[in-house]
């Protein structure tokens, strides 16, 4: 069986719980977050939830995930499927400390019988671009809490 993973990484000066919620707080994605630009259900365990991803600079595609680890303030995990082991892709958001603030990584493993098919190197680099953008504005949006320049939810 074939697999791939796109994983980014970034440090954000900001706590471990500020980065856990800028990252869980779904209804203000559209105000920052400029790939997910909305999510509807709770980061709780087996919960579905639903997306609005970004596909290009006018262009979004609608998406459903079930949320599969969960371990507050350090682990988010989400992921998808395909029936009979023909694809799926597994999310997984992972805040550490690092100093000061945090080491934030991003990661997405793709794995299954479509995966030649459907992941190639276009696709993973546009993923890759993806996800920096997402982490470059999770660092501004936690560092500026940090700073009390966004008001704290």
């Amino acid at each position: 069986m074939m697999s791939r993973t796109v994983e980014t990484c970034i440090d954000i000066n900001a706590s471990v719980e500020i980065v856990w919620q800028v990252l869980t707080d779904f209804p203000t994605y559209g105000q920052w977050n400029p790939f997910i630009r909305a999510v509807t259900g709770s980061p709780t365990l087996h919960q579905m939830l639903s997306f609005t991803v970004a596909t290009g600079p006018e262009t979004t595609v609608s998406a459903t995930a079930r949320v599969l680890r969960v371990d507050p303030p350090r682990l988010l995990v989400w992921g998808g499927h395909l029936p009979m082991g023909l694809f799926r892709g597994e999310h997984s958001f992972t805040i550490r400390p690092r100093g000061n603030g945090v080491e934030f990584r991003n990661s997405e493993r793709f794995s299954g019988l479509l995966v030649p098919f459907t992941i190639n190197t276009s696709r993973m680099q546009a993923q890759n671009a993806a996800f920096e953008g997402f982490d470059r504005a999770l660092k501004k949006r936690a560092e500026s809490m940090m700073s009390g320049s966004i008001a704290k939810t």
